[in-house]
């Protein structure tokens, strides 16, 4: 204590990183009273983190990429280790983007430089339909010929010892048209089902967060799927 004033020395790394409160008490003497005083310190993290923008249509895999950079304060070095989650999505979004830092998921700051890292950001292109033959509709349309020489056999007047082949004819014939029809033969009176819609439109953000013994630093990434 020197003229109604004290100052107050913390030790590195004794706070942590965000808004801490310090409370003094003092237990009086001839001169001051017993006192209680609280005071605030903001503790910044001895690195920040920021990455570049991305607008990427879904399932694109070139200009998917962001640049992280985590640049040091107050002369930190070391390994950063970064990871990302996304935060923020369209209400119900579909096939949600994934990310990866590949092999430059470790950063090592020896320099005011700093270092950077590539996040690649995975999307799901949207999937067109499939065509799903009606088989109704592919008996009734596709085949009237296999269905008129049918009825032609099976009601003419039968010929005298023809009547096994014209029975074993018939048989192949409606064979041969059951199977097209199954297979979607001609391509007629199909409908179609989507398969994928791919990752929904709209905004995201990415939450990147770099560690390094008990230090930590967050940063985001805006991504905007077309």
């Amino acid at each position: 204590m020197s003229s109604g004033s004290t100052t107050i020395n913390a030790p590195a790394g004794s706070l942590a990183v965000g808004t801490d409160t310090l409370t003094v008490q003092y237990s009086g003497d001839s001169v001051y009273g017993a006192a209680t005083g609280t005071g605030s310190v903001v503790v910044t993290p001895p690195i920040s983190i920021s990455g570049t923008p991305l607008s990427v249509a879904p399932g694109a895999t070139s200009g998917n990429q962001s640049t992280i950079t985590v640049t040091p304060l107050g002369g930190f070095t070391g390994t950063v280790v970064l990871t990302a989650v996304l935060t923020s999505s369209p209400p119900g979004a579909a096939n949600l983007p994934t990310f990866s830092f590949g092999t430059t998921g470790s950063v090592n700051v020896t320099t005011a430089a700093g270092g950077t890292a590539t996040l690649t950001v995975t999307t799901v292109a949207p999937v067109g339909c499939s065509q799903v033959a009606s088989v109704g509709g592919t008996a009734r349309w596709l085949f009237p010929w296999e269905l008129t020489l049918a009825c032609v056999l099976l009601f003419a007047k039968p010929w005298r010892g023809r009547w096994p082949a014209r029975l074993s004819m018939l048989l192949v014939l409606v064979g041969l048209t059951s199977c097209l029809a199954a297979c979607g033969g001609g391509g007629g009176g199909g409908s179609c089902i989507a398969v994928s819609s791919g990752t929904t439109p709209g905004n995201y953000v990415i939450t990147v967060t770099g560690t390094s013994g008990s230090v930590t630093a967050i940063g985001s990434v805006s991504l905007a799927v077309q």
